[in-house]
């Protein structure tokens, strides 16, 4: 319901008289639009960023490549820890941050955040046929070790996190996003670990530039973002 009310919204401000609504404070979207680069901040976090060997992939790069493409011009990725790309999205020096971010993140004060672009959920999946357990205590649950906050919430069960191999095994109780655990023969069980809303970030006080990439983002087809985050898990 959140996203739908944020879509029409994003259309009736996109819709309305005032061609110079809203402004940017420093006509950042004017300038890409002109043909700047797109100073794009990247820091990994599967599977929605992905940076590795120097390749960087993953759903959100692929989104801001797209959204530049849309307006004329090319993103220019510049990677880095994450704080550290906060603060120079603060400062003025990037345009636009993709770390996998979620509306609950604390960096909120200093990032001009999008609309949920896509809401997930983590739970617990098992094989079909397989009951779940009562109690998770002491259990053994697969889990991608790059991925710290499922890790994590692993761990407050009082589970024992394995890590996910590449070998192509199947795992008989898995961590992941629902859409994950389907994709790879598991039944989500009843319990949910979170629930995310994926946002990415633009410099605050750029309204017209926050605007054009909600307009963007909400177009986008939720069921191939998923198909793009499972490529990136592979």
């Amino acid at each position: 319901m959140r996203s739908r009310i944020a879509a029409i919204l994003i259309g009736l401000l996109a819709a309305g008289g005032c061609s110079d609504f809203p402004k940017d404070n420093a006509e950042t979207l004017k300038q890409l639009r002109a043909g700047r680069e797109m100073k794009v901040g990247v820091a990994h976090n599967p599977p929605w960023v992905v940076v590795s060997d120097g390749r960087i992939d993953g759903v959100e790069p692929a989104l801001v490549t797209q959204w530049a493409q849309s307006l004329g011009t090319k993103a220019r990725v510049i990677t880095g820890p994450a704080d550290a790309l906060v603060e120079a999205l603060y400062k003025r020096e990037l345009d636009v941050l993709v770390m996998g971010l979620t509306d609950a993140t604390p960096h909120s004060g200093k990032l001009a955040l999008s609309q949920p672009y896509l809401e997930v959920k983590t739970h617990i999946g098992v094989a079909p046929g397989q009951t779940p357990p009562a109690d998770w205590t002491g259990q053994r649950i697969t889990v991608d070790p790059e991925r710290l906050d499922l890790v994590a919430q692993v761990r407050e069960l009082e589970a024992e996190p394995v890590p996910l191999n590449g070998n192509g095994t199947q795992a008989p109780i898995m961590a992941g996003y629902d859409f994950e655990l389907e994709r790879r023969g598991l039944k989500p069980t009843e319990d949910e670990l979170s629930t995310e809303r994926r946002v990415m970030a633009v410099i605050p006080g750029e309204s017209a530039l926050l605007l054009s990439l909600d307009q963007f983002l909400q177009a986008q087809d939720k069921e191939g973002l998923k198909d793009k985050a499972m490529e990136a898990l592979r």
